[in-house]
């Protein structure tokens, strides 16, 4: 089961991947913070249990960013909000078996602020031994038409 830690630290890391050398702030932002840097953060999410096995989850993640000079920043605001957009297009790596993509990308500046805000969905299936155990597979069909 995917955890929404597990999908916060995957979105960090891509961040330090493209962003190497903007600090990634964890503490809340009323508190202070260095600039430049980000702020990673979960809007909302949804989470629906479909069946026993299957369960839906849908979560807003708000990526923002603090330009270095609060005052002089459309040039660097526009270069970092392009390789975001370049980098939340690809697919974002949790582990080898589970990549998740994200749907449109939207964003905004508010007070000297970039936001880039995207939707993450999807499906969990779940299986285990006592469900498989409980499941009959059909051997044969037979048909009158």
């Amino acid at each position: 089961m995917l955890s929404l830690k597990d999908i916060a630290i995957a979105i960090n890391k891509k961040l330090k991947t493209v962003f190497p050398d903007i600090v990634i702030n964890s503490t809340d932002i009323s508190e202070g913070f260095a600039r430049p840097s980000f702020f990673v953060d979960f809007n909302s999410s949804k989470r629906q249990q479909q069946s026993t096995r299957r369960i839906d989850r849908s979560i807003s993640c708000i990526i923002y960013f603090f330009p270095t000079d609060r005052y002089q920043h459309k040039i660097e605001m526009l270069e970092v909000q392009e390789k975001l957009e370049d980098a939340f297009m690809d697919e974002l790596v949790l582990n080898d078996n589970v990549r998740l993509y994200m749907g449109e990308l939207s964003a905004s500046k508010t007070d000297g602020v970039l936001q880039l805000s995207f939707d993450i969905v999807y499906t969990e299936i779940g299986s285990s031994d006592s469900d498989d155990a409980a499941l009959e597979y059909m051997e044969e069909l037979h048909y009158k038409g």
